[in-house]
């Protein structure tokens, strides 16, 4: 009778131990070092019928995916350029008459 309390005491304490280690999170700043690396292998694997490599949305999507379950957040978005963007061609010319 003492034995088998003792192993049930034990299997508790063996499963409790083993659940709280199951939800382990790492620092964001880990998980998203480990999954930098994780997404650049990945984005040059090949896929699909058609062998061609992930794209940089799908690439990004993975990544961000790594990270939250590594860490249980998501890494800070990229904050986009802010200000003046002039692109394009122009041309200025002089007409004499």
């Amino acid at each position: 009778m003492i034995l088998r309390i003792a192993l049930f005491t034990f299997a508790l304490i063996g499963f409790g131990t083993s659940a709280s280690l199951a939800g382990v999170r790492i620092p964001l700043g880990a998980a998203m070092a480990q999954c930098a690396q994780s997404a650049s292998v990945y984005g040059q694997t090949l896929f699909g019928q058609g062998g061609e490599t992930a794209d940089s949305d799908r690439q990004q999507s993975h990544y961000r995916s790594c990270v939250r379950a590594k860490s249980g957040q998501y890494p800070p978005k990229q904050a986009g350029k802010t200000g003046l963007r002039i692109s394009g061609s122009a041309s200025i010319g002089l007409v004499w008459k």
